[in-house]
């Protein structure tokens, strides 16, 4: 799914008041290795999956955990992996303009901690769950959003490619 600020803050833009070439974009690549159930994405993993990949404003940032394999699994959603407030912090520093991830939410999914807030109120859009994550071999990529295009809703279901270059 493709998500925007509107789910949080009624007074910002619903997918259909984005323009489409918003959607496409660059994107840096990140992949953390595999976290295990409830595990917290802290700063320093992200930085460390960075060390050799650059971010530029502007870009999506896509974050691979490897719980894609967890899909359809009970646990999925109660289980994921979440960004800790200071690594939402330091994602929104980079000024992306798109989150992704393979996780189903970015929130710690057993009391979350606002950090959507965070991101939102840079303006960025959030999408999640990714799958097909492991197959993307390069740090930075192409990246093509195309959510259906529903009049007045903050977050719609979409396909998402990430070409590499």
């Amino acid at each position: 799914y493709l998500e925007t600020a509107a789910h949080l803050f009624g007074n910002q833009p619903t997918i259909d008041q984005i323009p489409i070439e918003r959607f496409i974009c660059d994107a840096a690549v990140l992949h953390l290795g595999e976290m295990g159930p409830a595990q917290a994405i802290a700063v320093d993993d992200l930085t460390r999956a960075a060390r050799d990949v650059e971010i530029r404003p502007g870009d999506a940032l896509l974050v691979d955990t490897g719980w894609e394999r967890m899909w359809n699994a009970p646990p999925f959603v109660e289980d994921s992996p979440y960004l800790t407030m200071e690594a939402m912090r330091w994602i929104v520093g980079h000024k992306v303009s798109i989150l992704g991830g393979n996780m189903p939410c970015f929130d710690n999914p057993r009391g979350g901690a606002g950090v959507n807030k965070v991101l939102f109120k840079s303006e960025a859009l959030i999408l999640a769950p990714l799958v097909n994550m492991s197959a993307v071999t390069q740090s930075r990529v192409r990246l093509m959003v195309f959510p259906l295009k529903i009049r007045g809703v903050c977050g719609t279901p979409c396909r998402a490619i990430a070409q590499e270059m």
